[in-house]
């Protein structure tokens, strides 16, 4: 039977009693003292319970994107985000399923940091790809000219009852 060393206990109930500290200093009127804060995130230590409390997001929603291709005919562009590059109708409707509009994990982390604001510069990247996927795999009156990322969001609200959504304009872009 394997068994950790005393050094190998005592520096894992180190880390264990700095957490609980780090933590406590986010609900109560507890003050890390000054010289140990640089520790947590030099160890990557810091640990945050802000998903949960004081208080979790209110806001929530999903993404359309319509784009006119070279006909003027419109297409939902999400598809892109599936690999899927048929015309589909737009449609602005809640999904059933919101999380089943994206391809896997990933687009959905991807999506969710594009909303906010710290990360605006990166929407004409996005623009970019979009562009550059659909056009490769269309061409003449089915290739896409413009297109707008548009949030819907809906707000939650006291009772469990949801706002009205409303449509957020986050990116205009031009493929050419």
């Amino acid at each position: 039977m394997l068994r950790s060393s005393l050094v190998t206990n005592l520096l894992a109930f180190l880390f264990l009693l700095y957490i609980l500290c780090w933590n406590l200093t986010t609900v109560s009127v507890f003050t890390m003292p000054e010289r140990l804060i640089p520790v947590g995130p030099f160890l990557g230590l810091d640990q945050s319970w802000s998903m949960f409390a004081p208080s979790p997001s209110k806001e929530d929603g999903w993404y359309v994107i319509p784009g006119t291709l070279r006909d003027g005919q419109q297409t939902d562009l999400m598809s892109v985000t599936r690999d899927d590059y048929g015309v589909h109708e737009v449609s602005w409707e809640k999904p059933q399923d919101v999380n089943a509009t994206l391809k896997n994990e990933h687009w959905r982390k991807y999506m969710e940091n594009l909303y906010g604001e710290e990360n605006a510069d990166q929407r004409v990247y996005f623009g970019q790809y979009i562009c550059r996927q659909w056009n490769a795999r269309h061409t003449g009156a089915e290739q896409l000219m413009t297109f707008k990322i548009t949030y819907m969001l809906e707000m939650t609200l006291p009772n469990y009852q949801r706002s009205t959504p409303q449509e957020v304009i986050l990116w205009n872009h031009s493929c050419f």
